[in-house]
């Protein structure tokens, strides 16, 4: 797998007092949904208490990377997609249910490209438990 989203590094939301984190940001890396309107370098917004159905955009394990994909269930088979035709739908190994991670709720879009910033999203593998929760506003 080449494309994966990976955590915003955040002293401030690491610091957050609350136990029960459910929202989680992350940046996306790859252009794999780019039909969806989510580019390399945006950042995600993912909800980890949000159940995912058809048609939804999740945050999912594949091959150890957290993947970006929209979730597509049939009767027969449940299949990860790309919004990018240049890249192949996933289709779950022996009818095995995805490891969904959480769902995309929000996109925020830099007002800067990427390389202008001087920054590069990367597909480096990162573990579920590493990723920073946002804080929420009381």
């Amino acid at each position: 797998m080449n494309e994966s989203a990976y955590a915003l590094q955040s002293q401030h939301a690491m610091s957050s007092r609350a136990t029960n984190h459910t929202l989680y940001l992350m940046q996306m890396a790859g252009d794999s949904m780019m039909n969806a309107g989510i580019r390399n370098g945006d950042l995600l917004i993912v909800d980890k208490s949000a159940a995912a159905h058809h048609g939804d955009i999740v945050a999912v394990v594949l091959d150890g990377e957290i993947a970006i994909k929209r979730l597509a269930v049939t009767p027969h088979t449940t299949l990860l997609r790309a919004d990018n035709p240049c890249f192949a739908d996933y289709a779950m190994p022996d009818g095995a249910a995805p490891t969904i991670w959480g769902t995309v709720t929000d996109v925020i879009h830099p007002l800067q490209s990427s390389s202008y910033r001087g920054t590069t999203a990367s597909a480096s593998t990162i573990a579920p438990s590493t990723l920073i929760p946002c804080r929420r506003s009381a």
